[in-house]
């Protein structure tokens, strides 16, 4: 109930917040995937060497997978920064409407 008797710029800021951190965990995540990608091209290269083939081809294609996901998330990040940018936008536009809408009430005076 409380949140209908917030103003809309309270609003908006607590959107962008949860904004920055989704696209901050979304980085994270896209990391932890680069990591493992690599800690697969790793285990692929062991398994090339011992000769074990089928194994090797397992962990190739987990590492296809976890590049993939990783450029996944790195992509979700940016259109989260993007719409978070907006939002940022908005905001400020917001804020300078109102001192806008004081000076000149000030001035008609």
């Amino acid at each position: 109930m409380m949140s209908l008797f917030q103003s809309q710029t309270t609003k908006l800021q607590k959107v962008l917040i949860d904004m920055t951190m989704a696209q901050k965990q979304m980085k994270r995540t896209a990391d932890k995937r680069l990591a493992e990608h690599k800690k697969s091209k790793k285990q692929i290269e062991r398994f090339m060497k011992e000769g074990q083939m089928d194994t090797a081809k397992i962990h190739a294609e987990n590492a296809i997978r976890q590049y993939s996901e990783f450029t996944q998330y790195l992509q979700l990040a940016a259109r989260i920064d993007a719409v978070a940018q907006r939002v940022k936008t908005a905001i400020t536009m917001g804020q300078m409407n109102k001192n806008m809408h004081k000076v000149v009430s000030g001035m008609s005076k």
